[in-house]
């Protein structure tokens, strides 16, 4: 199975942190992908490194390639580009 991470930059508003509750909620189902929440407050390193500009956003990495979602992004997006990715 190849590597897989998700990434999910948040802040302190409403949007933010539905997201994380539903990287949560995905984190429970994915047992080999590992999940890493980043708030704004406390790891700028990362919030550079993937340039992010937009709260709440995901990055999905595998060993190839990855996908970037800006905004609240609903669960069937998130799955479905693990899928794209996995294959």
């Amino acid at each position: 199975m190849k590597n897989l991470k998700i990434i999910c930059f948040v802040d302190d508003q409403g949007p933010s942190q539905i997201q994380k509750s539903i990287v949560n909620d995905l984190q429970k189902g994915l047992k080999n992908v590992e999940f890493k929440i980043v708030d704004v407050k406390s790891d700028g390193e990362d919030i550079s490194k993937y340039n992010i500009k937009e709260f709440p956003s995901i990055i999905i990495q595998s060993d190839k390639d990855h996908m970037k979602f800006s905004g609240l992004t609903q669960q069937i997006f998130i799955e479905r580009a693990i899928d794209k990715l996995l294959k």
